[in-house]
């Protein structure tokens, strides 16, 4: 990461391959660059990850439309509002869940 003109795009196709093709030093790259990333960025850029483009444009189509709207509009759906009024991490799975 000496170039520290954008953030670094990290291909993390290693992990997405089936458990009998993964490459465990191509695994442990991955989680050195991760680590780089957060500590020079704190932010990268995911590719590798077998997401349909068509999916990602319109997951940021979405956000985008979401940020320009009025405080209001935002607030409507908070995630305060949700049942339990935030949102929890299962240490055990790592999944978030919505309380």
């Amino acid at each position: 990461m000496d170039d520290m003109q954008s953030l670094p795009i990290i291909d993390i196709s290693p992990f997405i391959k089936p458990k009998e093709e993964q490459d465990e030093k191509a695994k442990q790259n991955v989680a050195k660059q991760l680590h780089e990333a957060c500590a020079e960025w704190g932010f990268f850029y995911v590719g590798g990850h077998g997401v349909d483009p068509k999916v990602v444009d319109g997951a940021l189509d979405l956000a985008r439309q979401f940020f320009a709207s009025d405080e209001a509009k935002k607030k409507e759906i908070s995630i305060t509002k949700s049942q339990g009024g935030g949102v929890r991490y299962d240490s055990q799975t790592y999944r978030c869940h919505l309380c």
